[in-house]
């Protein structure tokens, strides 16, 4: 049982056990989303060092907006993340 002074907005009167099957399902979904974020920022990194390849190799950025359908201040975003300090 939870500690009343621990959490005082604790209602003893109205605790009931957790759902087991509930609170599985929810473990379940935070696991698959925790692993979701872990892909897309995995892929958001490789779009990234593709951006500044592309803009090394002499694309602009306007072809490379073209090529992602990114906008230009994501684009310009990316590219000054990558840039090292002056």
């Amino acid at each position: 049982m939870v500690n009343p002074v621990d959490r005082p907005d604790f209602d003893p009167a109205g605790y009931r056990e957790p759902n087991v099957e509930m609170m599985g399902r929810l473990a379940l979904l935070s696991g698959e989303w925790r692993a979701a974020v872990t892909v897309a920022n995995d892929k958001r990194a490789a779009l990234g060092a593709a951006i500044v390849k592309a803009r090394d190799a002499g694309h602009s950025i306007g072809q490379i907006r073209k090529a992602t359908g990114l906008g230009v201040s994501t684009i310009q975003m990316t590219l000054a993340k990558t840039q090292p300090p002056r």
